[in-house]
């Protein structure tokens, strides 16, 4: 199943602040084919701006937002 996950991290050397949208696949295995679709900063892309170093943080954090998100939905599962 495709899901998307919106999350705000810092980056780059004054540390600012943007909005990046993540895409990933979930099955009864777990996440797997996570990838970065949109880094803004202040509402413009900015994704063929950032470097690989900054790319690669981007991307664990945003498998740190997927399990955050995985973790509440299992505290507040209602059968």
């Amino acid at each position: 199943m495709s899901n998307t996950i919106d999350f705000q991290a810092t980056t780059g050397a004054g540390g600012e602040i943007v909005q990046v949208t993540m895409s990933y696949e979930e099955d009864i295995d777990g996440v797997y084919a996570e990838n970065i679709e949109s880094v803004k900063f202040e509402g413009v892309e900015v994704i063929g701006l950032i470097s690989e170093k900054q790319f690669a943080e981007l991307e664990i954090e945003g498998c740190n937002a997927i399990n955050e998100n995985k973790i509440i939905a299992m505290q507040n599962y209602e059968p």
